[in-house]
């Protein structure tokens, strides 16, 4: 792949990449151990309104649910931008053969071609 392209591929994830971290910090916090996100609990009431407290969980639930999927999203930009910097960006990790461009315009973070998208 050429450097112009590996320069358009790197700018528009992190992009992506900054987006996700704004999307990530109000929905929870990462924990700088394990570099995992968890969610946080919104909103503290003293109250002790059974109604109030499920809401409470299960806003928890989504936001624990919806983070999750943004963790995997943002963890496999930050495996693109490692691979753009040390080589193999591009590339199927099942056949070794170039992703095609059409893939990679769609998801830049795709690490597999579109015969194997789906492994």
């Amino acid at each position: 792949m050429s450097k112009l392209n590996l320069e358009y591929y790197k700018k528009n994830l992190e992009e992506e990449k900054t987006l996700l971290e704004g999307q990530l910090s109000e929905l929870g916090v990462v924990d700088p151990k394990s570099n995992d996100w968890g969610a946080i609990l919104p909103g503290k009431d003293d109250q002790a309104d059974p109604s109030i407290a499920a809401d409470r969980l299960e806003d928890f639930g989504e936001r624990s649910a919806t983070l999750g999927e943004l963790e995997i999203r943002y963890k496999s930009i930050l495996e693109a931008l490692k691979k753009i910097e040390i080589g193999g960006y591009g590339v199927c990790k099942i056949c070794k053969e170039i992703i095609e461009t059409k893939r990679l315009e769609a998801n830049p973070s795709s690490n597999t071609c579109i015969k194997h998208k789906e492994e």
